[in-house]
């Protein structure tokens, strides 16, 4: 298991980021829950046709800040109550 579920995969030099994740979501997409962040439109279409969820670059942005957000609260309130 993952730290929160997450697991990010980078591709190897002289590799395609495009073949790692259709090679990703061809395996995992139908048994997984699987999130595409891309902003490329037809890697978008071929990830949703393996069953994947695709979001964009600027949203990934947002949940990443609403995450920071989210732990910066639960830090302030458990220095709180110290």
């Amino acid at each position: 298991s993952e730290p929160g579920g997450i697991r990010v995969f980078y591709s190897k030099a002289g590799k395609s980021a495009d073949s790692l994740i259709e090679r990703l979501v061809a395996k995992y997409g139908a048994t997984c829950e699987v999130t595409v962040a891309t902003d490329d439109r037809l890697e978008r279409v071929t990830a949703e046709a393996f069953g994947a969820m695709t979001i964009s670059s600027h949203q990934l942005r947002g949940e990443i800040g609403t995450a920071e957000a989210a732990v910066g609260a639960a830090i302030e309130k458990l220095r709180r109550r110290r």
